[in-house]
């Protein structure tokens, strides 16, 4: 099998992430992979700020009242502080 070449690739990793919306303006629709995977980044770690902050919230909501062990708790402050990481 012959390598895949740059254009290939690109196309690969289009098809895989199966959406143009890290290439969409200002920049045209035409931008580099390295610039569509600083944006997923960017997105992916929105949404684990945004995630951290909700399970902080269920965690103050709940405290002090009889709904789950501390152990579970625990582990809700756990993946908090790991998806802010």
């Amino acid at each position: 099998m012959s390598p895949r070449t740059p254009k290939q690739q690109l196309d690969d990793v289009s098809a895989a992430i199966r959406t143009v919306m890290f290439m969409d303006p200002p920049d045209g629709g035409d931008v580099t992979l390295a610039e569509q995977v600083r944006r997923m980044r960017e997105m992916l770690a929105d949404v684990c700020d945004e995630a951290a902050t909700y399970l902080d919230a269920i965690i103050a909501a709940a405290e002090g009242r009889d709904l789950a062990d501390e152990r579970r708790f625990k582990e809700l402050r756990t993946m908090a502080k790991d998806l802010r990481a």
